[in-house]
């Protein structure tokens, strides 16, 4: 059964859920050819009907209401890498981690690690990551010598990951390491666990680039998941491994790639909340040009998507 956040001890500042967070109410969706056992359908948008009469997409969504008593319970807990990317992050990066090892040693996962990827940061994230030492979790720091882009970040660190899933966060304060508890029980070897935002706390800017970038992903590619670009995700780490883009575009990657391959995409509500200190960077025109050029270049070559072997 997931444990909501009231049930975490000691994972830091806590921020109280509203109660339509809260995750005795939270909402998931399930991309796939059947759903998880146990569950309640909810009212959803299917998929448009292209000119040949076919829905457009990989898979269709369907929407189901989980609850503590309905929600589907992993089998054996996995080991976890937890892979926080952080760029200029030194204000928030001690606080993240050892609330990203709070939430772990209360989700009983033993054996896990955090690596924390310094993306080229000019400030002291690097040291700070490193003088975070939590107890109980062991904490890696990999660093680029200049910045490379989220891509290159989450790849450093899904390369880095030696543990059987990997749990990405971003490092900028906006999600709450505790809601893991809404992933992990949906976490299956043949699975994607990603994370929604149900309310999105960004600048206006960011959403209406965001808001572009995912209508011209739908128009290239159909649907894919109502939140791609959510930095919250729990996945094998052989999917991970997988993955090519440099840029934002890996989180488009990681769905179609993962979905190709036969996998199994869950999708989860997670509350999302203001950047608390720091810049944001997703939308500097650099970050958005490079998204935009690298999904282009994967529309021209589909076959790119080839090479995840299925789950087994």
């Amino acid at each position: 059964m997931a444990m909501c956040r009231r049930c975490i001890a000691g994972a830091g500042q806590r921020r109280p859920p509203a109660p339509s967070q809260h995750c005795c109410a939270s909402t998931t969706s399930v991309t796939s050819r059947s759903t998880i056992a146990s569950t309640t359908r909810a009212p959803s948008r299917r998929p448009p009907i292209c000119a040949g009469g076919h829905r457009r997409g990989f898979a269709s969504s369907r929407a189901v209401t989980t609850s503590p008593s309905t929600m589907s319970v992993v089998s054996s807990t996995p080991t976890v890498t937890a892979v926080l990317p952080a760029y200029n992050e030194a204000a928030l990066i001690a606080d993240v981690v050892a609330q990203t090892a709070a939430a772990m040693r209360a989700l009983g996962l033993r054996d896990s690690e955090i690596v924390v990827v310094d993306d080229g940061s000019r400030d002291a994230t690097a040291t700070l990551a490193r003088g975070a030492a939590p107890a109980g979790v062991p904490v890696r720091v990999v660093s680029h010598l200049r910045n490379r882009g989220y891509g290159a970040a989450l790849r450093t660190g899904f390369d880095a990951a030696a543990r059987e899933a990997v749990w990405v966060m971003d490092s900028d304060g906006q999600f709450d390491p505790a809601d893991l508890a809404r992933l992990l029980p949906h976490y299956r070897f043949d699975r994607v666990v990603t994370g929604y935002r149900i309310r999105r706390s960004d600048a206006r800017m960011r959403q209406v680039n965001n808001t572009a970038f995912f209508a011209l992903v739908r128009l290239l590619f159909g649907h894919t998941v109502r939140d791609v670009n959510c930095g919250f995700k729990l996945f094998p780490s052989a999917v991970g491994r997988s993955l090519r883009a440099d840029g934002a575009l890996i989180s488009t990657e990681l769905v179609l790639r993962a979905r190709r391959a036969g996998y199994q995409i869950v999708e989860v509500g997670v509350p999302h909340y203001p950047r608390r200190a720091g810049e944001a960077t997703g939308a500097s025109p650099r970050v958005v040009l490079r998204a935009f050029e690298e999904l282009w270049r994967l529309r021209r070559d589909p076959s790119s998507l080839n090479g995840l072997p299925p789950p087994a």
